[in-house]
């Protein structure tokens, strides 16, 4: 059984585009492939055994498990293809196919090990622990695919009044789809495209793979690492419908780079500074809105080190730090300005403090 157990695992159920989404509280999540392995024939010259051995694939079986109302909430809605916020019951012989995506992260939160998506699968009844509580889900499946060291994503699209049939996905150079392999030894991308009209209907149609759009079928296609997805006319999406694409692509390299500070107004070293200067930092990235405070970002007197007042503010591109001092400097004196323990988004914290010298005039 492929297990997928980890603090950093998610699991997602897809009713369709208006029904789906994570299943809070995952605790355990697991299939198994049903092949069935069968030797045939005779060696009619020598005797000595069959001849050949038949692989037949039978589809998947597995469980996952749940903790807490809101899980199974969660699971019993998805399935039956309602209305998460409105769902408040339903019997299971309403359950309908579902598709499951399970992602399992490293310590990072980040770096994907290993994702399953589960191919038109049917939820059973659950279970009770008697000694956790959790509720365990079976389910039986038509087919899988798994990814290793690459994450499976699902992005849902809105239609509009021109009706829209070009769906390009989030995907690109820093962050690529990734092709994946059929049994013919063909390459895909897209695990699959569901359409749904509205949120009051349980019809939802998956659209076939093809050359070329026609009724019923899309078309992909990848450049730049960016898949796009073409549907047909007929297939567009008008106001009030959704599309959803599953698909994998490769995860956003780490960022382990610390933040330097590219320039600094007034320059280290300058003279005849105006009284009325702000101080300007502009950082190699963006950085925090946390790290813009009095402990990161110093002005002070060279001569004794007291420290001047002032606003601090950063830009929309969160690399331009600002600070206004609240009266002007004194004239004639050296100033040293101090940035430090900056952080970067990632949490990267900078390696070593910038610090310019200048003068008034």
């Amino acid at each position: 059984m492929s297990v997928r157990q980890n603090k950093n695992s998610k699991l997602f159920l897809i009713g369709g585009p208006f029904t789906y989404g994570e299943v809070p509280g995952i605790q355990a999540f697991g299939y198994e492939p049903q092949r069935k392995l069968e030797r045939r024939g005779t060696n009619t010259f020598s005797g000595d055994g069959p001849v050949a051995i038949t692989d037949t694939f039978e589809g998947v079986t597995g469980t996952f498990e749940v903790e807490g109302t809101d899980a199974e909430r969660a699971v019993m809605a998805y399935a039956s293809r309602q209305a998460l916020a409105t769902f408040a019951s339903y019997h299971p012989s309403n359950n309908m196919p579902v598709f499951i995506v399970a992602q399992c992260f490293d310590d990072d939160g980040v770096t994907p090990i290993g994702c399953d998506f589960i191919d038109t699968a049917k939820i059973g009844t659950l279970s009770r622990g008697v000694q956790t509580g959790n509720a365990k889900f079976p389910f039986e499946a038509l087919n899988y695919k798994e990814v290793f060291g690459k994450e499976i994503v699902i992005e849902e699209f809105d239609g509009s009044a021109s009706p829209v049939v070009s769906l390009a996905t989030a995907s690109d150079t820093n962050t690529p789809a990734v092709a994946l392999e059929d049994k013919a030894g063909g390459t895909y991308y897209a695990l699959a495209v569901l359409i749904q009209t509205n949120v009051g209907t349980k019809i939802v149609t998956r659209l076939l793979k093809a050359a070329a759009a026609a009724p019923g079928y899309f078309s992909e296609a990848v450049a730049s690492g960016k898949l796009t997805i073409t549907l047909h006319a007929d297939d567009g999406l008008t106001t009030g419908e959704k599309a959803l694409v599953v698909y994998a692509k490769a995860a956003a390299a780490l960022d382990v780079t610390p933040p330097t500070v590219s320039t600094v107004t007034p320059t280290d070293g300058a003279a005849a500074v105006a009284v009325s200067t702000d101080i300007v930092w502009t950082f190699s990235e963006a950085i925090q809105d946390a790290s813009v405070n009095g402990s990161s970002f110093i002005l002070m007197k060279a001569s004794d080190g007291s420290q001047v007042a002032g606003a601090l503010s950063i830009d929309s591109t969160k690399k331009i730090v600002t600070l206004n001092p609240t009266v002007d400097l004194t004239a004639a004196t050296p100033y040293i300005a101090v940035a430090s323990n900056v952080k970067d988004l990632a949490g990267n914290v900078m390696a070593a403090a910038s610090i310019t010298n200048f003068t008034t005039a």
